[in-house]
């Protein structure tokens, strides 16, 4: 008996977005927070119901020679994460009662999220798409959840803080304190991003949370991170170069650690 099989996978495994994105700039976050796009992007991580087609050709021949062959077509429910506009139009309108746009509001957000780089644009889509709408654009969120590019202080800002710092309580630092809060900027960063990527990794629900409250993961990661040693010496240090480097510092630090040795009469 001979077969001939043949495949076709509408949609593959790689085509899921990954978990987490980090805004690496503030007109991401400021994109972000417009209602209709966040919807778009809801709709979008969530995909639409698809199916995996799969196709065999099966020959045989009987006993008097006949070749006889069959068609064998098998569909397997999956779930697409690439969407057209209109896919995107009537899914919303589905998932939210609310949903007042039309579909050329829809392309104008989604242009706005490409520009962005929240989303990207795949045009040809599946086979079976093309003969159907050889023109169609399909539309995929990068990621399911987006997190604030702010974790701690990147040390490109560090001259930024260290004057808004001087003006709002005269820290002057000495230069070799300055090249010290840099390093330490530098290291706190690193143990938050590895922290916020292990969080990332176990976030489950809807994306719509995160959406609202891009800041929420660096707080949970800040939890994590309040019995990590490294961690907890480096805000140590940090606040030592601080208070010595302002005398509005060196009065706060000394009445916190009266009120706190119950220094009250």
């Amino acid at each position: 008996m001979a077969q001939k099989q043949e495949m076709s996978l509408v949609w593959q495994n790689n085509d899921t977005p990954k978990t987490l994105f980090r805004l690496k700039t503030r007109a991401q976050e400021e994109s972000l927070k417009h209602p209709l796009r966040q919807k778009i992007l809801r709709v979008l991580c969530e995909g639409i119901l698809d199916f995996e087609i799969e196709r065999e050709v099966r020959k045989k021949t009987l006993q008097d020679g006949t070749s006889v062959t069959h068609h064998v077509t098998r569909s397997t429910p999956t779930r697409r994460f690439w969407m057209t506009v209109s896919e995107i139009h009537e899914a919303a309108h589905v998932r939210f009662p609310e949903f007042k746009a039309t579909k050329q509001q829809c392309y104008y957000h989604l242009n706005q999220l490409i520009e962005h780089g929240l989303i990207k644009e795949h045009q040809l889509g599946d086979a079976r798409y093309r003969s159907k709408k050889p023109r169609a654009r399909f539309y995929r969120s990068i990621a399911r959840f987006f997190i604030s590019q702010y974790l701690g202080v990147s040390p490109s800002d560090v001259e930024e803080v260290l004057e808004t710092l001087k003006h709002g309580w005269d820290v002057v630092p000495k230069p070799k304190d300055r090249r010290r809060l840099k390093e330490i900027f530098i290291e706190q960063e690193r143990l938050l991003s590895a922290t916020v990527q292990q969080l990332a990794e176990h976030l489950v629900g809807d994306s719509e949370y995160l959406l609202n409250h891009p800041n929420l993961i660096e707080q949970v990661a800040l939890v994590f991170l309040s019995d990590d040693d490294d961690f907890v010496r480096s805000y140590q240090e940090t606040k030592e170069i601080l208070i010595r480097s302002s005398e509005g510092f060196q009065d706060i630090d000394a009445n916190m650690t009266s009120s706190e040795s119950g220094g009250t009469d």
